[in-house]
């Protein structure tokens, strides 16, 4: 558990990491990390996708207020070798947005932002990132929906806005909260350092 910027208003004061689906291979695990706000999470990755019928193989808390921000940066992206790895904003198995990114290719790193709608999937934006360096993923939520943003070395990529609405009781069913996680999908140990959560 870490603690949380904010007045204490919205549970905040401290996170609570868990996973939706049964973690029998110890793929995740959570340490301090040198941001006394934030926290390290180091993913195992595996061959997984978000439609686990025991539960999507990812890490995350609640989200406890509308407007809020999740984010994570990832130090190393070349820790990934194949696959995708980045944040989740999971509803359940139908209904998600994730915010990811690629291994390097001809030294560029793709992150794309995506939304999936009961097999609909949508793509909201997406950017090349120079590689060989960190890159921060950001996403942020408020009453309208969730904005994505990616930065690396060459600063700055908005990366769009979904709609709130398409995890939302009415259009996901069987509603039990939002998770804000991340997530890797693949191969590689992969570090994300620092993730925080705050409202």
């Amino acid at each position: 558990m870490s603690p949380l910027l904010g007045k204490g208003e919205a549970l905040e004061d401290q996170v609570d990491w868990i996973t939706p689906s049964l973690d029998r291979a110890g793929r995740f695990s959570v340490a301090d990390s040198g941001d006394p706000t934030a926290t390290r999470i180091l993913v195992e990755a595996a061959g997984h996708d978000f439609g686990l019928d025991d539960g999507a193989p990812m890490i995350g808390t609640r989200q406890t207020d509308f407007r809020c921000t999740f984010e994570a940066t990832l130090p190393e992206p070349d820790q990934l070798a194949d696959g995708q790895a980045g944040l989740a904003v999971y509803a359940n198995a139908g209904h998600y947005m994730d915010l990811s990114v690629e291994p390097a290719r001809n030294g560029l790193v793709h992150v794309q932002v995506q939304v999936h709608n009961a097999g609909l999937v949508s793509l909201v934006g997406s950017a090349e990132l120079p590689a060989g360096a960190p890159i921060g993923l950001e996403v942020r939520g408020d009453e309208m929906g969730y904005a994505f943003r990616a930065s690396g070395r060459d600063g700055n990529h908005d990366l769009g806005h979904a709609p709130g609405k398409v995890l939302s009781f009415t259009n996901a069913g069987g509603f039990t909260g939002i998770l804000l996680g991340v997530y890797a999908h693949g191969a590689g140990r992969v570090t994300f350092d620092p993730v925080a959560y705050r409202v």
